[in-house]
């Protein structure tokens, strides 16, 4: 397999833990509003609510790590690098940490927020 057809795969792979997730929280939101009228699905509720806090602490790790890595690759630079190539690259990696940095703000901002 190709680097090419591994980002593929990986992409679909995050697309659907992505399109999952979204899935379990709209279930989570809808059991709250249920729950007002059925005290029998609190328990149901207090596992989705877990697993929202569980999944807000991966992120919030997630994000911790890659800005750790981000600062990292800074220092490098400031340290002054070997050759044009190597900074390209690193510019590049650092990119795609701060994309993904984004993501799990937006991620988390609707966790949050819900």
């Amino acid at each position: 397999m190709n680097v090419f057809d591994y980002d593929q795969v990986l992409k679909n792979m995050r697309s659907e833990a992505a399109n999952r997730e979204r899935e379990l929280m709209d279930y989570y939101r809808d059991i709250q509003k249920t729950d007002r009228e059925n005290n029998y699905l609190q328990c149901q509720r207090d596992d989705f609510k877990k697993y929202r806090d569980y999944i807000v602490k991966t992120k919030r790790d997630q994000y911790e790590s890659l800005r750790n890595i981000s600062d990292h690759l800074d220092k490098i630079v400031d340290t002054g690098a070997e050759s044009k190539d190597f900074l390209h690259d690193l510019y590049r990696d650092q990119s795609k940490i701060l994309n993904e940095m984004d993501k799990l703000k937006d991620d988390l901002g609707i966790l949050i927020s819900k």
